[in-house]
């Protein structure tokens, strides 16, 4: 069966599910509520988006790496860095100009009531754009990969396919090994996806 119909069937069978509570009336305090949607369900949902989330920094760790072994060897590595970082910028900005406006738009927080009149918020200090630029390279690249900071990762996994690229047969050797984890990593997101 088609990943997208199952997809689909999923979600009716989620409505049709939030339908039946509604008017069944199993309210959060039923007995079969607390068993079934806030135990099997909501636990299988958190398996399901953790599993997602396991998946994310070796599988562009590794495309990244081979992606840029690829194209090392080549010199269209500086145009394709270059384009990029254009990419990373624009989507960057996009993202924070949708945001921007739904807040204005929304307004989230109206309505909450008063806050609290003990709370204080002192925004600390922006970093620099130098600092910002030396961040992104990574001093530990496995804390980077612990920490998830994806800019970091990023970085190491394109100087590291470019090493690759320039190391001769030693190289090549390796980028078997990586094209082969590549393989597993995107077969396991397909098992994933379909479970």
């Amino acid at each position: 069966m088609n990943l997208t119909i199952r997809i689909l069937i999923g979600m009716g069978l989620g409505l049709l599910l939030g339908v039946l509570i509604k008017q069944t009336g199993v309210g959060e305090s039923h007995w079969l509520y607390s068993v079934g949607i806030d135990g099997f369900i909501d636990a299988g949902g958190r398996i399901f988006i953790a599993s997602l989330q396991l998946m994310v920094v070796p599988l562009v760790l590794v495309s990244l790496i081979c992606g840029a072994a690829s194209l090392g060897t080549s010199g269209n590595m500086g145009r394709v860095g270059g384009k990029a970082i254009g990419l990373y910028l624009t989507t960057t900005a996009i993202a924070i100009t949708i945001a921007l406006v739904l807040a204005l738009l929304v307004d989230p927080g109206m309505g909450a009531g008063e806050p609290p009149k003990d709370v204080t918020f002192e925004p600390g200090e922006a970093t620099s754009i130098k600092d910002t630029l030396v961040d992104i390279f990574p001093t530990n690249p496995v804390a980077a990969m612990a920490e998830g900071n994806m800019l970091q990762i990023i970085v190491f996994a394109l100087l590291f396919g470019v090493a690759i690229s320039h190391a001769g047969e030693a190289g090549a050797r390796i980028m078997g090994v990586f094209e082969d984890v590549n393989e597993v990593l995107m077969r396991l997101i397909t098992i994933l996806i379909k479970l």
